[in-house]
């Protein structure tokens, strides 16, 4: 956690200071210093304003093809204030060498696997610099666990809490700040848009390459709810393309070509211009019901200008206006009244084109900015870290007596498989 590191600040300046004296000194003396070139001081303030950083950034993702690595990279675009690490190595360093007024963690249980190590690291990173306020974005919230609330809750005690899902925030017993996802702006080309009165287009000027063929990405589970998507297809008359892995028990093809696996790796630009050649996209649940995100693949893919179609579960609520959320069972009709409907094509485009207006990532980072401004540091009490194991602790009574964080999401899945989710949340913690 740093211990290696430490720094004597006014130190650093009256070196830094002295080796600029030096050489500027030898430069001229020499009579070797070109006209126009830099004065050894231009360069030490120029390095001086790039560690003029007052907000620092932990996503432990970035240079990888992770959607939180997109999200953070698209979110910072251009903030020249802000200074980014991948480690909690790096953020103790470069909070005791920049001392900026913020530390931002972007959280995930997939990235942060170890809740209490989670706990004891932002514990004492505030212990090191109180004076500095701590931000955690939490990219996914377990409503279904009593131990995982307790580990948010611990969190809203050190940190400012943000949530990209509004329903993270109404239906969770934790403070919480909602901040809308936003939408990285991403440009298609213009080799696909139509010339001429007689081309197949959709209303916005996109030519649909694949007639009645709809598409998706993203998460999938390992068998991709396979028969479900044959079914769809089936009922729809449309042929699916899944840009995701093969499922375990099917080939490459199978619902008589239906639906076909896409492998292979595609860059974010090149996976966009593929998915504005189809009629449709389509958005189904995450295998984790239990789980609050807010989708950021949804939002990647309104570049497309392609219309949406996402199930009605709360990973896609805050989408509502934007794109055309049904349940499970209405899907295939309104696939097929979609590909079949060139006047409502253009509707659903232009519906979707004016969220695209209204949450543009720079508003999401205006946002991101007034909390910065406004919140300050916590002052933290004694926390002992332990007592996320304390069954008997106030949040766990807290979580039991309000038992609304379960109940709120389990209306994502079938009935039956409802009612036994929920009977397993009160007889046994742990994951479900």
């Amino acid at each position: 956690v740093g211990d290696f590191f430490s720094v004597d600040w006014m130190q650093a300046q009256a070196v830094m200071r002295q080796v600029v004296d030096d050489h500027m000194h030898r430069e001229r003396r020499a009579g070797s210093m070109p006209v126009g070139a830099y004065e050894w001081k231009e360069v030490a303030h120029d390095v001086s304003g790039r560690m003029d950083k007052t907000v620092i950034v932990l996503s432990k993702s970035l240079g990888s093809n992770c959607g939180i690595a997109t999200y953070t990279q698209a979110l910072y675009s251009g903030q020249k204030h802000v200074g980014f690490a991948r480690s909690w190595s790096d953020a103790f360093v470069l909070a005791e060498l920049l001392r900026p007024k913020v530390m931002h963690i972007q959280h995930e249980h997939g990235l942060h696997w170890c809740d209490k190590e989670f706990l004891h690291t932002l514990k004492e990173m505030h212990a090191r610099h109180p004076d500095m306020a701590l931000f955690v974005t939490l990219h996914t919230v377990h409503v279904g666990d009593a131990a995982r609330f307790r580990f948010y809750h611990t969190i809203a005690r050190i940190a400012h809490i943000i949530v990209l899902n509004s329903l993270a925030q109404s239906q969770t017993l934790f403070e919480a700040h909602f901040i809308e996802h936003g939408v990285n702006d991403m440009p298609l080309s213009t080799k696909g848009q139509c010339t001429g009165a007689g081309s197949p287009c959709a209303g916005v000027g996109r030519r649909i390459v694949k007639q009645r063929h709809i598409a998706s990405f993203g998460f999938w589970d390992s068998e991709k709810r396979h028969e479900e998507l044959c079914e769809l297809a089936d009922k729809a008359g449309v042929a699916i393309d899944l840009y995701s892995e093969v499922p375990v028990s099917q080939g490459k093809d199978a619902c008589g070509g239906l639906v076909t696996y896409v492998r292979g790796r595609l860059g974010a630009k090149m996976l966009i211009e593929r998915l504005s050649e189809y009629s449709a996209l389509i958005f189904l649940r995450k295998p984790e019901h239990l789980w609050i995100s807010a989708s950021g693949a949804v939002r990647l893919a309104l570049n497309a200008q392609v219309p949406i179609v996402c199930e009605d579960v709360s990973h896609f609520h805050d989408l509502k206006e934007a794109v055309t959320v049904r349940e499970w069972k209405d899907i295939p009709d309104v696939v097929r009244d979609i590909v079949t409907n060139s006047t409502l094509q253009a509707e659903l485009r232009e519906r979707q084109e004016a969220f695209v207006q209204r949450w543009p990532m720079s508003e999401s980072m205006r946002q991101h900015s007034d909390l910065y401004d406004s919140l300050p540091p916590k002052s933290v009490q004694a926390i002992d870290i332990s007592d996320a194991d304390d069954d008997d602790s106030t949040e766990e009574r807290l979580f039991k007596s309000k038992n609304k964080l379960t109940q709120t999401r389990l209306d994502g899945l079938p009935n039956d498989a409802a009612k036994a989710q929920g009977r397993g949340v009160h007889e046994k913690k742990g994951e479900l």
